[in-house]
């Protein structure tokens, strides 16, 4: 019955036109960040320099998203062959681990524009501040966030297990069925917890990333002082500096915060379960794409 299901409710226009082709898409995107994350964790592990604390940050985020992009390969398996849903247990068993380090990597950039803000902001203090502790705090915290959504979306999935969302829409079984993709997970209130969390804490990082900038454009003195530049930029140029703030402030409004706050609309709008399906996928794409450049930011403005 579930091979009949999945291809019934299923249109071939959806799956010709919007699926396949993203899915295609995804799966070069994940290649690509894949192979960059990959290079980004060997490059801080090899090379002293790039063991600061923004460094292990970044090599942190770099292996939560390898674990998040992974998660790609059983979504591509189900839609290309037409197997699109699944129970709410095996889509949470699949895309447990995936989404506790998505969720991670997304806390870790929020953790990265601290770091850079501290930095700046009173870079001598933020030189003797005790780096094992101050790493441990970060990562401890990005852990407690991707741990207590991870709670949030199991409980809301247990309270949810004898409803059915698709019901609705295609008089189909009382079972929970669950389109097998990262999203889908998040049923009842936690969906709705999630995009909101995801959209305030990308908020809070652009935010945070424009106070850095006024701050650098503010500080023209800052290049006469040779101490507090050799420690903010790690001996490079604030032009840099500024550079690679921008770009990475760029890529989270590009990234994350694009894709949060589309899924936000697309559940504040009341779509159907296959629309929301669409959605979310093609508004995965923005994330991707920002994962995949993490790679080439790197290397070009380390």
């Amino acid at each position: 019955m579930m091979s009949a299901f999945n291809i019934s409710f299923i249109s071939s226009l959806t799956i010709d036109n919007v699926l396949l082709p993203t899915m295609t898409l995804y799966l070069m995107l994940t290649a690509v960040g894949i192979f960059g994350n990959f290079s980004i964790i060997i490059a801080t592990l090899k090379n002293r320099r790039l063991q600061r604390n923004c460094n292990i940050f970044i090599a942190m985020c770099a292996a939560g998203e390898i674990v998040h992009q992974a998660a790609h390969i059983p979504l591509a398996y189900s839609v290309f062959s037409g197997k699109m849903f699944t129970t709410l247990e095996h889509c949470l068993i699949i895309q447990l681990i995936p989404n506790l380090s998505m969720n991670f990597s997304m806390f870790l950039m929020f953790a990265i524009g601290v770091d850079r803000l501290l930095s700046i902001c009173n870079p001598f203090r933020y030189k003797q501040m005790n780096r094992v502790a101050y790493v441990t705090t970060m990562t401890t915290a990005a852990i407690f966030y991707a741990s207590t959504l991870l709670v949030i979306t199991v409980h809301s999935g247990i309270e949810d297990r004898n409803k059915f969302d698709f019901a609705d829409s295609f008089t189909v079984p009382p079972k929970f069925y669950m389109l097998d993709r990262k999203a889908a997970v998040y049923t009842g209130a936690a969906k709705y917890i999630w995009a909101a969390a995801g959209c305030t804490l990308n908020l809070t990082i652009i935010v945070m990333y424009v106070v850095v900038w006024i701050i650098v454009k503010r500080k023209p003195g800052a290049h006469a002082n040779g101490n507090a530049e050799q420690h903010i930029s790690g001996g490079g140029q604030w032009r840099k500096l500024f550079r690679s703030i921008t770009i990475a402030a760029l890529l989270v409004v590009f990234g994350w915060f694009a894709t949060m706050s589309a899924y936000a609309v697309s559940l504040a709008t009341h779509r159907t379960p296959l629309q929301l399906h669409c959605m979310t996928i093609l508004a995965g794409i923005f994330v991707n794409s920002s994962i995949a450049c993490n790679y080439f930011v790197f290397f070009t403005f380390r």
